[in-house]
């Protein structure tokens, strides 16, 4: 059954121009997403990892730093080596030769910042057009392509304006997630599988975030098999080693690239470890067929030679830990993604839950990103199961990809944009049996083909109606962040070390802009592998005198303080490091539409006011000490629940040391 009905099937050339057509909407829909102004003299780019990307390109193009690249401006003076890749990199520089003569008042890398989410969002659109078409018939194809195209996720993923890396991340695993899903219909042989394993290996490459879709692509390939005929087990596995090995063959060689030797061990960047997870699979896959074929009938043996080589594969691959060089290395990337992990979900917006805040359960922001049939996830997923489209085997495979994929989004709303890429699939899938089952008559306006049309077209307006929209002006805050921008990029003067560039204290959701629009020294940006600049920060706001801070100015060069008065930063700052006191906590969570949030605190103002940050930044008033001199508040100021009142946005002071007073 198709969800459109049509006297005659749809056409190569009459599918190829529908997509077409439908890719030039979803550019446009990418476009005016956009948060950022184009101004004469400057661009004004929001997200700050597009303007800490522009940052390390600047440089990188000027000839005076080699590759790895370290940035000695984030987390001064020490400085850190970035783990964003080369392959952003170069398809930022290629988008930016084309574009930057539109833009003569571009910085290096900006033109291609700006247009970069939206080309690759485009180009993400066509390809899952054409490998949908590969498993569903052409109208429906065309249907799930439409409720991808406009879902906010899929147009949050690349925004005009956004420079991120997960544009093309994006863009690669919908390589890999619908060519995987056309492995499990036995679509595209041989050539199919090493597009999947090369979109996966690229993916990996990019972000190591898609690690989780390796191991479920692992998972998925592991339950076909366990269900398939013991004859299957071996064409199968021989399908799946393949994509397996093309991954492999991109992350040895990209491992080579970005650390000099393809051995190294890194959590959040392309490494071995992420070699060793495919090395385990291919195993697996050897394995299995030999175990299989002394089964020649599917059932209980079959599935227990299955389970026994999993369980060797895996077994072998754990001995790796107790090599002492690999089980140091291992053990030394788990601490600093536990470390850096609680920074992020606490403090980092991208990193939250989807269904939930501060202990309260919300629904609204899932409703926005996959319409409201979202609620119906569990029936679909089951109907799923009985769908008779990929064979039983294919069916599981695809239930726990589906699952998996849902699963991560719910616990890291970051990862939402993995089950965006299978969710209108599942919707079609799972919509076309359950309205097969109703008992709908055959002939007439209410027939399963036209009521399922009406539905998908009703989610695919409910997306149209959800799109993100840009802005073409400046907000209050951006505007007065531009102004201190500006204000900071002229001050001058020498730090504690006279020999090392000042640098300048501040929350690290103002780090990326200080690098890159200040052109300043910072402690810290928002950047995981500069996590001890940020809990040094932390630790500066906190301190409730100067013999507590000093340390703290000496070490990091510090010439410059900015102070924001922020309540949520006493909430999380204890979560961040728990050997803190709790300064507050969130008593109350009230939701608006989508994902606009207002929280309510129960603070400990005798914890509160002796704090550096109370005392400079919540007062409406400061006065200039010998130690920090105010030289500057912002004209916006920020309204606060009673007892405080109003204060300015940002205020800067320069700070000094006991022990310069004298100089």
């Amino acid at each position: 059954m198709s969800l459109l009905p049509h006297a005659r099937p749809l056409s190569r050339g009459s599918y190829a121009a529908l997509l077409a057509l439908l890719g030039l909407l979803a550019f446009f829909a990418r476009v005016r997403a956009g948060d950022h102004v184009v101004e004469p003299e400057r661009f004004a780019i929001s997200d700050n990892d597009t303007l800490r990307r522009l940052a390390r390109l600047e440089l990188l193009t000027s000839g005076e730093h080699g590759y790895p690249f370290v940035e000695r401006g984030d987390g001064s003076p020490d400085g850190s080596v970035l783990h964003w890749t080369l392959p952003m990199d170069g398809v930022l520089l290629l988008f930016d030769r084309a574009l930057r003569p539109l833009y003569p008042q571009a910085r290096a890398g900006e033109a291609g910042a700006i247009w970069a989410g939206p080309i690759l969002g485009t180009l993400s659109v066509l390809l899952f057009g054409a490998l949908i078409a590969f498993v569903l018939a052409p109208t429906s194809a065309l249907l799930a392509t439409a409720l991808y195209a406009f879902a906010s996720t899929s147009v949050s993923v690349g925004p005009f304006g956004n420079g991120d890396h997960q544009s093309l991340q994006h863009l690669f695993l919908v390589g890999a997630l619908l060519g995987f899903v056309a492995l499990l219909a036995q679509r595209g042989g041989r050539r199919g599988a090493l597009g999947v394993g090369l979109s996966l290996g690229f993916a990996l490459w990019v972000s190591t975030e898609s690690q989780a879709i390796l191991l479920l692509m692992g998972a998925a390939s592991f339950a076909q098999l366990l269900l398939a005929p013991a004859a299957s087990v071996a064409p199968l596995a021989a399908r799946h080693r393949t994509w397996a090995t093309a991954a492999s063959a991109v992350v040895f060689g990209a491992g080579w690239i970005e650390h000099g030797q393809p051995f190294a061990y890194s959590w959040d960047q392309v490494s071995a470890l992420q070699l060793h997870a495919l090395a385990i699979f291919a195993l697996f896959l050897s394995l299995a067929p030999s175990f299989t074929a002394r089964c020649p009938l599917h059932g209980k043996n079959a599935a227990r030679a299955l389970l026994a080589s999993a369980a060797i594969a895996l077994l072998l691959g754990a001995l790796a830990w107790l090599v002492p060089a690999c089980g140091t290395a291992f053990r030394r990337e788990l601490a600093s993604f536990e470390a850096a992990n609680r920074w992020v979900q606490t403090m980092v917006s991208e990193y939250r839950p989807l269904l939930h805040a501060h202990g309260h359960w919300y629904l609204g922001e899932a409703l926005e990103r996959f319409t409201p049939a979202v609620l119906a996830l569990p029936l679909l997923l089951l109907a799923l199961l009985r769908a008779p489209l990929l064979g039983i085997g294919g069916r599981l495979a695809l239930f726990v990809f589906a699952s998996g994929t849902f699963a991560l989004g719910c616990y890291e709303v970051k990862l939402a944009h993995f089950f965006q890429i299978l969710w209108p699939l599942v919707l079609v899938v799972g919509g076309e049996w359950i309205l097969s089952r109703l008992p709908l008559p055959a002939r007439g306006a209410c027939t399963p083909a036209r009521i399922g049309a009406a539905l998908a077209l009703l989610l695919v307006a409910w997306n149209a109606w959800h799109l993100p929209r840009g802005t073409t002006q400046l907000s209050t805050a951006q505007i007065a962040q531009r102004e201190l921008m500006d204000f900071v990029r002229e001050l001058r003067g020498s730090g504690p070390n006279p020999e090392l560039p000042a640098a300048v204290l501040a929350p690290w959701s103002l780090g990326a802009p200080l690098l890159y629009e200040a052109r300043k020294p910072v402690v810290a940006s928002g950047y995981h592998r500069n996590l001890e600049g940020i809990h040094d920060g932390i630790r500066a706001f906190l301190a409730t005198d100067g013999a507590a801070i000093e340390p703290i100015l000496a070490k990091r060069n510090v010439r410059w303080l900015i102070v924001q008065p922020k309540l949520d930063f006493f909430a999380e700052v204890n979560a961040v490091l728990p050997e803190l006191p709790r300064y507050a906590s969130v008593r109350d969570v009230r939701f608006g539409p989508g994902r606009l949030r207002t929280l309510d605190f129960d603070l400990d103002w005798d914890r509160l006011e002796p704090t550096i940050l109370f005392r400079l930044g919540f007062a409406p008033k400061v006065q200039s000490t010998p130690n920090a001199r105010l030289v500057y508040e912002s004209r916006a100021e920020l309204s606060m629940p009673p007892p405080l009142g109003v204060a300015p946005a940002f205020r800067v002071f320069e700070v000094r040391l006991s022990s310069e007073l004298g100089r």
